[in-house]
């Protein structure tokens, strides 16, 4: 009960934090895509075979926490397709029930930057229409820290439509 007020609560905080300024904003919304790049790969294989510095164009969903998006700024994680949400959470963009070191080799981060390197003060959710789940393109270049974490500085996000 106490994760599904949880999950409840961020979500109704949603529209109460401020969306980035509009300079940020229109910046984020330039960077979507009208039609999905090729050479798509997944999270997993990205993860596995991609150097620092590669150009990649990978496919996910937008998860992997009971918060993905980064408050106020044009991040978010993105999860293997292969890794089904879980339909006994209360949150199933959290993915609970995969244990934790299959959904970190199944995760990255993704951030859209400005011309100083910095990640766009603009939110996700607005700049690019998405929510959690969405199944998301995004085309930019690998970053790899020494703790293993791996991030996808973007230049581009295709937004799939959603299955009905």
């Amino acid at each position: 009960m106490y994760r599904l007020t949880l999950c409840l609560a961020l979500v109704g905080l949603v529209g109460c934090v401020p969306a980035g300024d509009d300079a940020a904003l229109a910046e984020g919304k330039k960077r979507v895509l009208a039609a999905e790049p090729a050479g798509v790969k997944g999270v997993i294989a990205v993860r596995k075979d991609a150097r620092e510095g590669d150009e990649v164009v990978v496919a996910g969903k937008v998860g992997g926490d009971h918060k993905p998006f980064t408050e106020g700024r044009a991040g978010f994680l993105l999860v293997d397709t292969s890794l089904p949400p879980a339909d006994d959470c209360d949150c199933p963009w959290d993915y609970c029930g995969v244990k934790k070191k299959d959904l970190a080799a199944a995760r990255v981060r993704v951030k859209f930057v400005d011309g100083a390197g910095d990640t766009l003060r603009a939110g996700a959710r607005e700049a690019f229409g998405i929510k959690e789940l969405s199944e998301v393109v995004v085309k930019g270049k690998v970053s790899r820290d020494d703790k293993g974490n791996v991030a996808v500085v973007a230049t581009g996000i295709y937004v799939r439509p959603e299955a009905k």
